[in-house]
């Protein structure tokens, strides 16, 4: 069996489901790992075969990678090929980062005709876009798996993909390890209201939109926790300030484990222009956090009225501070958290990556 990643660390989302798959199915059999990580190597459960070239354009590193694993997987010749992130050839693939032509028609709806025309005219994303087809419609491709039902209508209504190849699998979460963390939550009390919001690439994320529907509030005994990463983070820094929200959002970068956080808040904002399935949802989810959620977010499937809540219209600023004063009126108390948590239980990692391990052990027997 091979697996293909690009880049494979062990930080990001994607990444660490990766992880997670390979050991499972490390136990299963023998198993081969693609990947462009050099310094990442080989182990007694699985071998790794690195792509070492590197180029400095994003778009060539992306056609290198692909091609690489290409050549590997008919070199190999393997009956199980699984793919994790945006490669060509595969006999299964987690479609992890959804669909690219549906995002790129999400931001354009933000961001304008002038910078719609720029996608169709720059190589990173024409790149993305003509691996996207080629794999989801690729006649090797046995099974599809979104982390939610959202990416695979997508996947119908931009690709000629047989829906009885997709399976929606949603994401997982450690919900047994975070429960003493939970329990800690409860031990400092909270005066103001505190709003969180967590995501690399603000604009991506939505950031923009939370800042200026909080403006909009009457109400002023909250604060925002701005987690992540941007490089144009002094942009936002000081819209905050024109705002006159400077006082009450404070900026803390990127940091190694969110966790206090979590215990800290009363409610997780996802007001994102585009997630497959944002792993911040089950995150709050299993911290006990009511969840903010933009509608073009596969894990707002996965809430319920007493979990949280869907913006109506996420570019409508009233609808977003609705929304706000809504969770204003549920402040986290310890049996809402408890009942919140309890909601997604059978997501824990166990039953989620039971699912796909056997449902392609099962196609080969």
């Amino acid at each position: 069996m091979i697996i293909q990643r690009d880049n494979l660390s062990k930080i990001g989302g994607a990444e660490k489901y990766t992880w997670r798959l390979v050991n499972a199915f490390a136990k299963k059999g023998p198993l081969t790992l693609l990947t462009s990580n050099s310094s990442l190597p080989s182990t007694r459960d699985y071998t790794v075969i690195n792509y070492k070239k590197s180029h400095l354009l994003r778009h060539r590193r992306i056609e290198g990678f692909d091609q690489f694993c290409r050549r590997t997987v008919v070199e190999k010749n393997s009956s199980i090929v699984f793919g994790m992130g945006r490669t060509s050839l595969q006999t299964h693939l987690r479609a992890s980062d959804g669909v690219h032509a549906a995002y790129l028609e999400r931001r354009a709806r933000v961001e304008g005709k002038l910078r719609a025309l720029s996608f169709t005219i720059s190589p990173f994303h024409h790149t993305i876009l003509e691996i996207e087809k080629c794999a989801y419609e690729s006649k090797e491709l046995r099974r599809l798996y979104t982390n939610s039902e959202m990416v695979k209508q997508e996947i119908i209504r931009y690709y000629k993909t047989d829906p009885a190849k997709i399976c929606v699998v949603h994401n997982g979460i450690e919900w047994h390890e975070k429960e003493d963390a939970f329990e800690l939550s409860f031990e400092k009390k909270r005066e103001e209201y505190q709003f969180l919001f967590i995501g690399n690439g603000y604009k991506r994320k939505g950031l923009e939109l939370l800042l200026r529907a909080l403006h909009l509030l009457p109400e002023s005994n909250f604060f925002l926790s701005v987690l992540g990463k941007d490089r144009e983070i002094g942009y936002f820094q000081t819209l905050t300030k024109k705002l006159k929200l400077d006082k009450k959002v404070h900026f803390f970068g990127q940091v190694s484990d969110p966790t206090p956080f979590y215990q800290h808040a009363d409610t997780l904002v996802i007001p994102s222009l585009y997630d497959p399935f944002a792993n911040v949802t089950l995150e709050a989810l299993a911290m006990g956090l009511f969840v903010i959620s933009s509608p073009f977010n596969g894990g707002s499937e996965i809430l319920t009225h007493n979990t949280g809540l869907i913006i109506e219209n996420l570019f409508d600023l009233d609808a977003i501070k609705a929304s706000l004063q809504q969770a204003l009126r549920r402040p986290k108390t310890f049996s809402s958290a408890l009942s919140i948590r309890r909601s997604i239980q059978h997501l824990d990692f166990s039953n989620q990556l039971k699912i796909i391990t056997d449902d392609v052990l099962n196609g080969i027997s």
